[in-house]
């Protein structure tokens, strides 16, 4: 957190006298929820509209609000999404929505049909979904990835640089935990971003690797 984001923040009442983040363990357990209840009161006081017809002028409002607040990319990427995209949210929690159900739903509208798979994950978080071109291990660009680690991260984490050393993040999570994904041309992973993840040094060869994003 910058000291302009920090000062940002304690001028919207984000931050206790401790300089603590307000109902952090409502954030923990849910940012979408938080957001909701924090952050998307004081933008409507501000006259900010929400709703699926929101105006360019009100999302451009967000995005500069947010951003000075959240100096973390991707913790103002995740909270603005979470403002943006709460229609979609809203009505995929009325809707009774299965995977069998997904192809049906894409043709009529492909974020509720989304946020229908999401809502039987349990969770609201950006998706890719990787294949490797060519043949992949640990000397030629392996993806690694670090179990639990996109929703049991400490508060310094969350706010703080979305970047963290190989060291900091086994020291947090346990090198047991991670992950080294190798595997011939075809191989493909669905992976939550919002967990740590990298690529392995390419000492022997290049890796080339399609991902498809999802974003919610």
């Amino acid at each position: 957190m910058t000291k302009a984001s920090r000062a940002a923040m304690t001028a919207a009442g984000l931050l206790d006298k401790n300089g603590k983040l307000i109902d952090e363990e409502g954030y923990l357990k849910s940012p979408y929820e938080w957001t909701q209840k924090h952050i998307k009161p004081r933008l409507e006081a501000k006259g900010v509209h929400f709703g699926e017809h929101m105006s360019e002028h009100d999302k451009r409002i967000v995005t500069a609000d947010t951003t000075k607040m959240f100096s973390a990319r991707n913790t103002y990427d995740h909270i603005i999404t979470n403002l943006l995209d709460a229609p979609l949210v809203e009505k995929a929690r009325h809707r009774k929505t299965n995977v069998d159900e997904v192809d049906k739903m894409q043709h009529r509208d492909g974020g509720i049909a989304w946020q229908g798979v999401e809502k039987q994950l349990g969770d609201y978080n950006f998706v890719y979904a990787s294949f490797y071109i060519t043949d992949t291990d640990r000397h030629s660009g392996a993806h690694v990835m670090m179990k639990r680690s996109h929703n049991r991260k400490p508060l310094r984490m969350l706010l703080g640089s979305a970047s963290a050393s190989e060291a900091r993040v086994r020291k947090q999570f346990g090198i047991e935990n991670e992950i080294i994904i190798e595997g011939p041309a075809g191989t493909g992973f669905v992976q939550d971003t919002s967990g740590y993840h990298r690529a392995t040094p390419p000492t022997h060869g290049d890796r080339l690797m399609l991902a498809v994003r999802f974003i919610n």
